[in-house]
Order: C-alpha cells, then structure tokens, then sequence
C-alpha cells in the first residue's frame, strides 16, 4: 500500500466520508480503484492506495489503516514512512524563514549543511532506517566530499544540523527515537594569526601595493594581471586595505557580518570625553551585537585617528553623495559601506583572492610565499584577521568574557583557540610593572609640563623686560636727536 502527504481538508463528498471525517474515499481520474486520505493526529493528511474498484472493500481496507494509524500514534509508534529527503525540504523552508525572520546566520548555515551534505548522502534512506551504521557511512562519504576529515567543531555543526532533523521527524512520527550522532573530527588546528612584527609588516606594506597596483592600471602595454591590471582590480586592491584595517581592529568576522554593514549600522559613542566607533552588527552568526573600533594610535600633531577612524574616511571619499558629509550625517546613509566606486557591492570570494594574493607580494625575511603561511605552514585567510584581534588583546590583558561579548562568540570557543595567550606571554602586564611603568611615565609627563609652565613663565618675564629696555632705549635715542637738533 503506497503513502503519500497530503495537506487537503477534509470534506464529506457522500457516502464516501467515513470513520468521522477522519476518512474520505475517491477515485483518481481514470482510475477504477479507490483511493484514501486519512487524517492523522499532527493534523496532517496522508493518501493511501486501498486497491480496491468495490466501494464495500475499499471502506474495510480503509477502516483497517486508519486504526492501524491510531494505535501507532496512541503508542508512540511509526504511523507512516517517509524519505528524509522530505523532511530536509521541509525543515529547509522553515529555516530560511527563521533566518529571515530573525536575521541570524546559524539557520542559514544548517540550510548549507543540509543542501550540501546531508540530504544528497541521506535524502533516500527511509527516516526509520537512518541508524548508527547510515551516519557512520555518512561521516566517511563526508569526508570524501570535503577532501579530509573534518575538524570536531565543523562536524558539531553538522550535529546540530542532523538533530534539527531528527526533531522535526520525531514530532511528525516519522522515527520512534533520535539516532545518536558521532563526533570523529580531528582536533582543530592553532588558528592561523598575525604576531606583532608580522601585523607590522602586513601594515606597512599594503599602501606600498596599493601604489604598485596603480601603476599596473596606468600601465597601458603588457600582460593583463602580471603588467597591468583592469579598474575593478584596483578597486579590489583599494577597499581590501580598508577592510583589513577595520577587521584586525574590531574582531568581525568576514562574509556577511561586516558586508552587510550600511553607514547607519555605525555611531559614535564617547566616555570620559574620548570618542569611538561603535558597530551594529546586524547580520552576525550567533545575535545582533555591537562591536567597537579598536584605536591603536592617535596622530598627536595632526589629530588624526587610526583604526577604523582612517578606512573609513577613505571608503567615505571615493563617493561623490558621501565625500562632503560630516560623521552625524554619513551615519544616517542607509547605503551599504563596502562598494566601489561604480556602487558594486564587495563579494567576499574576491575579496580572499585579493588578501592571498597581498600576502604573497609582501616581501617578508626572505620567505617564498611572504606574509601568506604562519611558522607552522598554516595557511593565512581574511578570518586570521579576526584571529589576530582576538590574540592581540589577549596578550593585552583582556578577559574571555569581554572578548565574548566584542566578537559575539562563546568563552569555550575562545578558551579553545585562544588560550596559548597565557600570563606568562605578558609577565610584566601581571606582576605590576606595565602599570608601575604607565605611572611613571604619566609623572614624568606632569613634571614636563611643570617645567614647560615654568619656563613659559620665564620667558614672558624675559619678554616684558626685553620689551622694558626697548622702550628706554628708543626714549634715549629720541632723546640724543632732540639734542643734536638744537645744537
């Protein structure tokens, strides 16, 4: 007897309608055998084949399934079977709707999982028939697909995935218990990051290949992409800067929490007179956050503000709608921040190309691949930015709890990839003297500017007096002209 869903109401057509409504009885068009839809507890409607052209067989072979449906539900048994494909693309539509809902990307990474992995290895099983040697075989074919085994915490998402699943399938009957999945991911790997000569090398040299790149554009003969490069390719080049600098000094992650950022996700926020960038996270993958601009170095003659300060301005100037806008109005644009000039949105996959292709240009103590592999061979990607955020403050001093609520994360995570950030990396920070140091430092700047008063008032001193003899010395001279001319 083949099953299938159905969503349709039912209605009484005749005779045909029995067990109380909760059976209606038809006939498909040029079909001489009868056909069943029987209501299940969940509301849902399933058709069955009864196989029968007598109206009176029909109805017992009927009645028999729908009791049969009753005593499993009453039991908590599998009333009906189903592919899991089908629960896949049911469960895929409800979790784009919750993301679209919510605005949070882990819906939209389960859909991910779903598309790519686990519907086209497990869409043909039978629900009831998934069981520890179908995901065991599902683990292998999954590695063969991503071309290694993957790391634990990859495999917890698809974990995750699966139980989402397996939930829906055990609300709709469609498995008695939920399998148990299994997690045999390597451990993860040191994450790739920037030390502090490294990051100081990264920044030096990204303006020097900015001004390379423009002069491949200016470069009218030879070989595009090694001679001379299109207008897009700079552009590419132009904002990657930027988006560098904003990443390793906020901790976003790439993709679409900071893509997706407009102008007016942006505020200034001030404390004690000190004013900061402050970023409204609106498409992150766990809850909307904010995060603020970290400010490594202000420009005391200038006044200029580094960090985010800078790329920001930059991006803002190469927009003639934007260019003249002071902050209070730039962060009331409803315009998206990472565009080129032509109003292009930035698409994250050119972006990594381009950041391969930075490191490898950068010359760096006589390494073959530059700035591109770490001391372990890892291989460094836009997200080692974010992984250099998180370990410049840890060697700083700060907490997991802060940097859980800054990079939207959990402090298990943190503690996992971040924790070779130990006392002993930044002893003196510990033991006092970073502080002890800071009050000297601000007693000997009190004692400069003592000094400074002090001579100010000296040298105004010197002034007046300077000015005193001055003033003698013309009253003398028109003195010794009054003399000669009377003479």
């Amino acid at each position: 007897m083949s099953v299938k869903t159905s969503k349709l109401n039912t209605v009484a057509i005749d005779e045909r309608a029995i067990c109380n409504g909760a059976v209606v009885l038809f006939k498909r068009n040029n079909s001489k055998r009868w056909q069943a839809r029987i209501r299940r507890n969940i509301g849902e409607w399933i058709t069955v084949s009864t196989k029968q052209a007598d109206i009176k067989q029909a109805i017992a072979v009927a009645e028999d399934r729908y009791r049969d449906i009753q005593y499993a539900q009453r039991t908590g048994r599998i009333d009906v079977t189903r592919k899991f494909s089908s629960v896949c693309q049911f469960c895929r539509k409800e979790l784009l709707e919750e993301a679209e809902r919510t605005g949070r990307e882990i819906p939209k990474n389960y859909v991910q999982v779903i598309d790519k992995y686990i519907e086209p290895i497990l869409g043909n099983y039978m629900c009831h028939s998934i069981d520890l040697a179908a995901l065991r075989l599902y683990s292998q074919k999954r590695a063969v697909m991503i071309g290694h085994q993957p790391s634990k915490s990859t495999i917890n998402t698809h974990n995750s995935a699966l139980n989402y699943l397996f939930r829906k399938a055990k609300e709709n009957n469609f498995i008695e218990f939920i399998p148990k999945t299994i997690n045999d991911g390597v451990d993860g790997k040191r994450r790739p990051y920037f030390n502090h000569k490294e990051l100081r090398a990264l920044n030096a040299n990204m303006w020097r290949y900015l001004q390379h790149s423009e002069k491949l554009l200016n470069n009218k003969i030879g070989r595009n992409g090694l001679d001379t490069i299109k207008q897009k390719s700079y552009w590419m080049r132009e904002i990657l800067r930027d988006m560098v600098l904003i990443l390793v000094n906020t901790g976003i992650r790439t993709g679409r929490e900071i893509l997706n950022l407009k102008w007016k996700n942006l505020s200034i926020v001030e404390e004690h007179g000190k004013k900061s960038i402050q970023f409204s996270i609106t498409h992150s993958k766990t809850k909307q956050r904010v995060a603020v601009g970290y400010e490594p170095i202000v420009d005391k003659e200038t006044g200029i503000k580094y960090g985010c300060w800078e790329p920001l301005k930059r991006i803002q100037s190469r927009f003639e709608n934007l260019k003249d806008l002071d902050w209070k109005k730039l962060l009331q644009v409803d315009e998206y921040i990472f565009r080129y000039p032509n109003g292009e949105r930035v698409v994250q996959e050119q972006m990594a190309k381009s950041f391969k292709r930075l490191l490898k240009w950068i010359k760096y103590e006589e390494r073959e691949d530059g700035l591109l592999k770490d001391d372990f061979g890892n291989i460094r990607t836009l997200y080692s930015l974010r992984h250099t955020y998180a370990s410049r403050r840890r060697y700083e001093g700060w907490s997991f709890d802060d940097l859980r609520e800054q990079m939207g994360t959990s402090v298990k995570m943190l503690q996992d990839h971040y924790s070779h950030f130990t006392v002993s990396d930044n002893p003196n920070k510990f033991a006092g003297h970073e502080k002890r140091d800071e009050q000297q430092r601000q007693k000997q700047q009190d004692n400069d500017s003592d000094v400074l008063k002090i001579l100010a008032t000296q040298n105004n001193e010197q002034s007046k007096r300077i000015e005193e003899l001055l003033q003698q010395n013309n009253v003398l001279m028109q003195k010794l002209v009054d003399d000669k001319s009377k003479m």
